[in-house]
């Protein structure tokens, strides 16, 4: 056992041999700010401020060398040689405003099909509604099956919860939810989670942009920017062809009211269309080159989530102003971690070329 002590938390945390320094924080009830668990998103980075870690394969993107040698870790590949000190660097005005995570249990409640590959699920929440901000996830258990992650759809303080399910190719869970889930079915459900949250109205343009299923917590962000009356709001829902949009004739009627700009991307349409066709960073680039004073808020495939980003910030939008969240697809079983990533590295050159 090593012992780890956070500088943000007041008690030490107790790590054994084979945990890494974020399951032995999180299994503390520590609320250490991650996402994907897997060395992919950054969102876990953290300073080791004294003692010595062995550090596991990640992607460069989500920790670079320079980084590195500054004494920054991921605290999802960080296990602890010795006794060690660490400092989350989430700002702590971020972390005060989430709602602490807890264990929920809650059952199906309508399930449908959104597009050809995409579940709309529902479920109640058993007792008191759970609160989250609008952006973050929960992990989904079904069974004995794997946790997976999932974005909520929905406005904070309600008893239902929505998601949105892309049933992946040999998808051990989405096959699942999607195949053998029936309403009445219960799941079990940790959270919420997660930091590219919506923190009231800022002024200045809102710029929102989904890829696929990232629509799930942007619509979350939609309806608290609508509810707060946000005056300036342009929506992107970069998709492959036209079978896989969906939720249009809602967003089409914000449109319609001028509550909203939507404008759908089709990234390899099958036939002719009127919708904007290329990459959604390029669309966003080409009608939004300054964006100096705006809020940015992207959620979908990390390649097309860098590609906003990028263009955020070379457009003029401060860092902290950037809520992103990759949406980074679980193992496949057996798996390791050096061949996932080794699939993971060809996956964004191929998406970046």
């Amino acid at each position: 056992m090593a012992q780890i002590s956070i500088r943000q938390w007041a008690a030490p945390v107790e790590c054994g041999s084979q945990q890494t320094v974020l399951e032995a924080a999180l299994a503390a009830g520590v609320p250490f700010p991650h996402n994907c668990m897997s060395g992919e998103c950054g969102a876990c980075k953290c300073r080791v401020l004294t003692g010595e870690v062995a550090h596991g394969p990640h992607l460069p993107e989500a920790l670079s060398a320079d980084e590195r040698a500054q004494g920054l870790v991921l605290a999802c590949r960080s296990r602890p040689k010795g006794p060690v000190a660490v400092e989350w660097l989430l700002p702590d005005r971020l972390r005060a405003a989430a709602p602490a995570a807890r264990s929920w249990r809650a059952h199906v409640i309508d399930k449908h099909w959104a597009t050809h590959d995409v579940v709309r699920l529902r479920l109640a929440v058993q007792g008191k509604a759970m609160h989250f901000l609008p952006g973050q996830f929960v992990r989904l258990r079904v069974g004995r099956l794997p946790a997976r992650n999932y974005s909520m759809a929905n406005p904070a303080g309600e008893g239902e919860l929505e998601f949105h399910v892309r049933l992946v190719p040999q998808g051990l869970v989405s096959g699942h939810i999607a195949r053998h889930l029936d309403l009445g079915d219960g799941v079990r459900l940790e959270g919420p989670f997660g930091t590219a949250t919506w923190q009231g109205v800022q002024p200045g343009r809102l710029l929102l942009a989904a890829g696929g299923t990232g629509l799930a917590p942007i619509k979350a962000v939609l309806r608290a920017a609508l509810d707060e009356e946000h005056p300036d709001i342009h929506l992107y829902h970069g998709v492959r062809d036209e079978r896989d949009l969906y939720d249009m004739e809602e967003l089409m009627a914000l449109h319609a009211q001028q509550r909203l700009h939507y404008t759908p991307v089709l990234s390899a349409p099958t036939a002719a269309t009127v919708h904007r066709t290329g990459w959604l960073h390029e669309a966003i680039a080409r009608d939004h080159p300054r964006l100096h004073g705006a809020t940015v808020f992207t959620a979908g495939p990390p390649p097309m989530v860098e590609g906003v980003r990028a263009h955020a910030l070379a457009a003029g939008v401060r860092a902290e102003h950037i809520a992103a969240d990759a949406f980074h697809a679980a193992a496949p079983a057996g798996l390791s971690l050096l061949e996932r990533l080794r699939r993971l590295f060809g996956a964004h050159l191929a998406a970046t070329a």
